[in-house]
């Protein structure tokens, strides 16, 4: 059986069906203006499909028959082999990853089997693009986060990215900087901020390659962060620098009714143009670099450069084959906070209640279970194949 979640998947894309066009009417002889008479309401018809795609009923078609390995989707995840042992759901790594695809192109999918007794999960992916250790990523993130990532990364994207992001303004060479970053990323939320504001986090080749490379990080920072701030004389708040212990944070305060921190608490309160903005913050820390939308998290990253806060290697059996650390305590402290947030009793009473009544206690009982991490058992291979994820519970 196959199920499609629109018809225009065996049909084609849908095409606006237009109205019939109407002529203005004439003014009688002897008069000056033509009155039109008033047309009773009507029901628009609706868009129609155009007609049926042949190579896309052809590709369902093969869905339904042939041998399990045949299909596109078995080609399109590596699946050639033999049909799934029980239930089997294959993820795009494009679809997983919001439109970042492009630092990550050694990661294709992720994967899961059920057989009737247990699940098991592989990752999709280049051998060689999992060979980096990710160890060094995860002492360089602080700990106790709600869900953590570390990914292979390919800084050559970065140049592109930045040409897409920033049309209409002054292009930046970033290539100096693609080549000084080394190493996977990570990305990290944490319950005392938001889901918008995750940590972003990674690694220069050493820590005079990042110092050298300060100048276009800053020129980045004040490029792409910021907003037209409309009550500021100057149109958006300056890029502050400081030193913290021996980092170096870049500071610009951002106006968005979705931010962060209260504007009735700033100093420049008058000049934000929305009630709430973010404290967008970079931090560079020896030759690790910290971004955020959440002041506090970059700051955290410089508390654990200088071994004052808790970092996110801490209790990890194998950091270096380390690919996910996920927290069920914090990441439902995280949860509930946002639907809350967004579900305010005043304004959605009947949701809100629903939230009340059915969300939260699964928050709270998610909450209750132990963290999780996932890593590769052993060394990956070489090829793009599936490979393993060994899942462990952490000790409460």
């Amino acid at each position: 059986m196959v199920v499609l979640s629109d018809a225009g998947l065996l049909f084609g894309a849908r095409q606006a069906v237009e109205r019939p066009k109407q002529e203005a009417p004439k003014p009688a002889e002897g008069e000056e203006f033509a009155y039109a008479p008033a047309e009773p309401p009507r029901i628009e018809a609706p868009d129609a499909l155009s007609a049926m795609d042949r190579n896309r009923a052809s590709k369902i078609a093969d869905l339904l028959g042939g041998k399990p390995g045949d299909n596109f989707l078995a080609k399109r995840f590596k699946r050639d082999d033999t049909a799934a042992p029980g239930h089997r759901i294959s993820l795009a790594a494009n679809f997983l990853s919001f439109g970042y695809q492009a630092f990550f192109p050694g990661v294709e999918a992720l994967g899961f089997e059920f057989d009737g007794q247990a699940w098991r999960s592989a990752v999709l992916a280049d051998g060689k693009a999992l060979s980096a250790s990710f160890a060094p990523i995860w002492q360089a993130l602080p700990g106790q986060p709600a869900a953590c990532f570390a990914l292979p990364t390919d800084w050559k994207a970065l140049q592109h990215l930045a040409d897409t992001a920033m049309t209409g303004g002054a292009q930046l060479d970033l290539t100096p900087l693609a080549a000084g970053l080394d190493g996977p990323a990570g990305v990290c939320w944490y319950a005392k901020s938001k889901l918008a504001t995750p940590l972003f986090l990674a690694r220069f080749k050493n820590a005079e390659t990042a110092k050298q490379l300060s100048p276009v990080l800053a020129k980045l920072f004040e490029a792409a962060v910021g907003a037209y701030e409309y009550n500021h004389e100057a149109g958006a708040f300056p890029v502050e620098t400081r030193k913290v212990h021996s980092a170096t944070v870049l500071h610009r305060v951002v106006s968005s009714p979705f931010g962060t921190e209260k504007a009735s608490a700033s100093k420049q309160a008058d000049a934000l143009s929305a009630a709430r903005y973010f404290p967008v913050s970079l931090a560079l820390a020896g030759n690790v670099v910290a971004f955020s939308p959440d002041a506090k998290l970059a700051e955290d990253v410089v508390a654990v450069s200088a071994k004052r806060y808790p970092a996110a290697s801490d209790g990890l059996p194998d950091a270096a084959r380390t690919l996910l650390r996920l927290t069920p305590a914090k990441l439902a402290q995280l949860l509930q906070a946002e639907a809350l947030a967004v579900l305010p009793k005043d304004e959605e009473p009947i949701f809100s209640g629903v939230a009340q009544a059915q969300l939260l206690p699964r928050l709270e009982a998610l909450g209750k279970y132990p963290g999780v991490i996932a890593a590769l058992p052993a060394a990956p291979a070489g090829e793009m194949r599936w490979q393993p994820l060994a899942w462990r519970y952490e000790a409460k």
